[in-house]
């Protein structure tokens, strides 16, 4: 007997999905930015598909679509980079609205499911600025799309919807290793497929050549190193590990310190109540005859995520648990779903109300947490602690950038590096870490603004004018009567304190960097 999903009305993905987008283009960042945001920018103002931090950093399908889609765009170039996350985000949130609806039968738990993704830190944040995570989610949601329809398919040739499913995450590999992730997963229940005799055995290869084929952009990469002398094994470490840390995709044993910040990740994304619904979720699911493929494979893929996510320790470690916050808002979702089924409508009417609050409410805790925080002693050192304020840059304030997912009316990193720009005109140096120095160069190349200013050498190789930073370049750089600069203290603290081992040197702020001058020269 076949499956009888919800289908109509067919309009409300697409509502819900342009509803999701007028948040994010309400919300969008309106420019340059810090980071690697930055970096993607100017990448995709030079339609540099590789980059310079290795393969498994080049991200080229976003690249491509980016540029493709800033080319008939109006507007500022890096407006439009940002406007392509919020698109891709978007569409994104529609696509898994009709996933969800179809899988449970329920439009109500759809709208809980995607209401609260939408508004999820990690999700809303990476929606509004130049990030690879808009156009994963779509083709996470995709790939979502493409395991229910065969799960619920009888009739006909329901084996083509698993090789779509594998062509989607080839091309999702091109955008972004973690959709390798979600392999093991898949191929487990190809393989309880075939036991099955659902599928034949012959099948696993052609499922193999459809994924080689999606992943045919990233594989050409591969090879374009290797033809180009690089040696086997060091393209392959570049292909799959952060050059910058390849240590850290297998990493060390979590500790409790390491859970504790796990912990913070999901509060951070959930801050409701429903977030307790998730256990709930994953037993309705899998309890559910119809939903239970579906279910038992997101479960799969969300679990070895989180193992990936937990061990893999980098600075911005929230952001690797990307998919366990999109599963973990679908099981919200079903278990929320369930939760409010009763019959009686006095009693369905108000659950449903205050769902629908409380998977909006992380929306209101954004908003008021820069200030709550700052106001309550033992989480204000924590915060510090985990934001490492005393390196905050001057002109952002560290507090609003990082909890507040909206990114309207956010000018800091323009500001910042026009002004830092002008003080080190003409031909001065400015010593940055890579969160400052992307603003500067994407002003400096994109919009060719004080091109004559240098930066320190950095591991982009992005900036144009660019020389090692070190106590003898200082020497050499104002025995010549030119200016060097450092954003601060805290955050050149090598240099600095080499400086000031030397005695021969001092710092004098000038807003918005310290300038590095001689111990016996006045300030002027």
């Amino acid at each position: 007997m076949s499956i009888r999903p919800v289908f109509r009305p067919t309009y409300l993905p697409w509502m819900i999905g342009l509803s999701a987008g007028l948040v994010y283009l309400l919300t969008l960042a309106p420019g340059v930015l810090w980071q690697d945001s930055g970096m993607f920018q100017l990448r995709v103002w030079q339609s540099d598909q590789l980059g310079r931090l290795g393969l498994a950093l080049s991200h080229p399908l976003y690249i491509v679509l980016c540029r493709a889609f800033a080319t008939v765009v109006p507007g500022d170039f890096a407006w439009r980079v940002n406007l392509f996350s919020a698109v891709c985000s978007a569409g994104a949130i529609g696509l898994l609205f009709a996933v969800i609806r179809r899988l449970s039968r329920s439009q109500w738990t759809a709208f809980v499911t995607v209401g609260l993704l939408a508004v999820t830190h990690t999700f809303w944040t990476h929606a509004v600025i130049a990030e690879v995570y808009g156009l994963y989610a779509l083709l996470l949601a995709l790939e979502m799309y493409l395991l229910v329809r065969y799960c619920q398919a009888e009739k006909g040739r329901p084996a083509w919807w698993l090789l779509g499913l594998m062509l989607i995450n080839g091309l999702n590999v091109s955008n972004h290793l973690l959709a390798l992730l979600h392999l093991p997963a898949y191929g487990i229940y190809t393989l309880l497929q075939i036991r099955a005799k659902r599928l034949p055995f012959r099948f696993l290869f052609l499922m193999a050549l459809t994924w080689i084929i999606g992943a045919g952009l990233y594989e050409a990469m591969i090879i374009v190193q290797l033809v180009g002398g690089a040696g086997l094994t060091e393209t392959l470490t570049s292909a799959f590990s952060d050059m910058r840390c390849p240590d850290n995709v297998i990493g060390r044993m979590p500790t409790l310190t390491d859970w504790l910040k796990c912990a913070g990740y999901f509060l951070l994304n959930f801050p409701t109540p429903l977030l307790l619904l998730a256990p709930a979720g994953v037993y309705f699911g899998l309890r559910d005859s119809q939903a239970r493929p579906a279910a038992a494979v997101w479960l799969g893929t969300c679990t070895v995520a989180f193992v990936f996510a937990l061990r893999y320790q980098v600075a911005d470690q929230y952001v690797f648990f990307y998919p366990c916050y999109v599963f973990t808002a679908v099981f919200i979702g079903l278990g929320a779903g369930r939760i409010a089924q009763a019959r009686s409508l006095l009693v369905r009417l108000p659950s449903r109300i205050g769902v629908l609050v409380l998977a909006l409410l992380p929306a209101l805790v954004y908003e008021v947490a820069p200030l709550g925080i700052r106001k309550i002693p033992f989480l204000a050192r924590i915060t510090n602690k985990a934001l490492r304020i005393e390196r905050a840059i001057p002109g952002r304030d560290t507090y609003v950038y990082f909890f507040r997912p909206r990114k309207n009316g956010d000018h800091s990193a323009r500001d910042f590096s026009l002004a830092a720009l002008q003080l080190a005109e003409p031909d001065g140096l400015i010593v940055a870490d890579f969160t400052a120095r992307k603003p500067i160069i994407y002003l400096q190349q994109a919009q060719r603004q004080y091109t004559g200013v240098y930066l320190n050498m950095g591991a982009d190789r992005q900036a144009a004018r660019r020389v090692v930073a070190d106590v003898a370049t200082v020497e050499r750089w104002l025995a010549l009567g030119r200016r060097v600069f450092i954003v601060s203290p805290q955050r050149q603290s090598a240099l600095a304190e080499d400086l000031e081992q030397t005695g021969r040197f001092r710092l004098v702020s000038r807003v918005p960097l310290y300038e590095i001058l001689p111990a016996e020269r006045p300030d002027g």
